[in-house]
This record gives structure tokens, sequence and C-alpha cells, in this order.
């Protein structure tokens, strides 16, 4: 099964030009950040990712659908607060479907099953993949989580960090990652909205302050304002003189980017 990160209001375009690249046309589990747009106002259209199948009766007549091959529903993981946000937003798909007999929907929609961490700390496995949850503050203390995919063997370390909007991190989340940092982090994927400073993400000289505290093997900088950031290949090439001043990978990233298994 397949994880997306996120389903903002952008998300069907993205998902036209990506999936087709790696292959992919179904999710299974959706993990949200937090509650704004950018991050759920496209969930309505994942019900074009959840594969279905027809259901008929003994009898041979045409009775429901249900997820195919057994998938079940698409779970969507985040803290108590987004997914109250989501229901707000989406109460026509939060509630049960309807069902002809047990786990036949009536009618075609897009099938969902909200599972709430225990805390913005936690630990999970889906599509056979372990995720721990974190918190770090996105404007005050607006909570938005961040995940770190996969575990290195032997050790805390994680071979993905994702951290997608944040202005400031709690003492002890960065105490936390620094410990994961000291086990090895291969690919570290953070907020750099602008060269400006702003209320709610990290500016590039916040996102690679944070990269010098964790020093990953590679850090990929997201959440760009392209027109303040300034030109994606000639902000690259300045960020390439970190390799050779402080042993530092770090790039911005762009959309369609894959990453190497890890």
């Amino acid at each position: 099964g397949h994880i997306m990160v996120d389903a903002g209001k952008t998300m069907r375009q993205a998902v036209m030009e990506a999936f087709p690249k790696v292959g992919a046309d179904t999710v299974q589990t959706l993990l949200v950040t937090h509650g704004h747009a950018d991050a759920i106002l496209g969930i309505d259209d994942l019900r074009d990712l959840q594969r279905l199948e027809h259901v008929y009766d003994e009898d041979g007549t045409f009775i429901g659908y249900r997820p195919a091959q057994g998938s079940g529903p698409l779970k969507v993981v985040s803290n108590k607060d987004t997914l109250e946000r989501i229901r707000e937003t989406f109460p026509y798909l939060c509630k049960p479907p309807e069902l002809s007999r047990p786990g036949v929907m009536m009618r075609r929609t897009l099938w969902l099953e909200m599972e709430q961490l225990e805390g913005d700390d936690a630990s999970l496995t889906t599509a056979g993949l372990p995720v721990r949850t974190f918190p770090v503050w996105h404007g005050g203390t607006y909570v938005s989580l961040g995940f770190a995919f996969g575990r290195k063997a032997g050790g805390r370390g994680h071979p993905l960090v994702y951290i997608s909007d944040v202005k400031d991190v709690p003492p002890k989340t960065m105490s936390w990652l620094e410990e994961v940092a000291a086990e090895g982090i291969d690919v570290l994927m953070v907020d750099a909205l602008s060269r400006k400073g702003h209320s709610t993400h990290f500016s590039l000289d916040d996102a690679l302050s944070f990269v010098r505290r964790l020093r990953p093997k590679r850090a990929l900088l997201v959440g760009l304002a392209s027109c303040e950031i300034g030109d994606h290949d000639e902000v690259n090439e300045e960020l390439a003189a970190l390799r050779t001043t402080e042993g530092l990978d770090v790039q911005l990233a762009h959309d369609g980017l894959l990453l190497p298994a890890m």
C-alpha cells in the first residue's frame, strides 16, 4: 500500500503528474500534519485513489461496492484537533457509509476510517512501515506534526524525517530529534518558506540553522514561496557551496522529486 502525507487543495493535480511516474494508483493511509487548507482541502478527491470493486449477491444482482482486494477503508491518521477539523470540513465523508451488507457500500463514495493518535508523540505502523509522529509549532503553539519514517538497523535513527510546516521546535521535540540525528538521518525534509522572516514558517536561514544542528546526510527544503526565495537553480547553486564549507548536502526540493530506496 501507499502512504500520502497531507491532501491539500492542489493534491489532485500533483497526483495526476506524479503517480503515473511511480506506478501508483491507490492510497492506503493519509497522514495529516495539521488542519489548514494546504493539508486537508483535497481529501474529497481521494475517492479517485480508493480502488473499489462491484459486489453481486448470490443471484447475480448488483448490491454495491467494497474496497478492492480486501484493502478496507482508507485510513486518515492525525491528532485529535486535526481530525476534528477534517470532520467539520467534510462531514459527509466522515460518517459511516450506508451498507447493503457488512463491508459493502450501497453507493460509490470515499470510505474513510479516522485513526486518532494517542498524542502528538506517537508510534504506529502503517502499510508495513514504522512511523513516529512528533509535534512542532506552526506559529505560536499551534501544533503541526512531523513524521519520522522507517527505522535504521540497531539504533534510533530514521531514514527519512519530514517537517512541512514549522516556525519553532518545542524543546522536548528538539532533544528527541538530536538523539535521532546522533544515530543518523538519511534525508531531512524541512520547511523553508522564504528568505524573509515569517510568523508561521521557517525562513531559509531558520531552516539552515536547523539542518546544521541535525546534520543529516541530505537535506531537502520544502514549502517554498518561489517568488521570495529566488530562482530554483540559482538558489541550489548557492546551497551547493555548503558541501565544501560545512559538509552539508542541502538543496531545494521540487515537484515530482523521487528519492532512492532507503
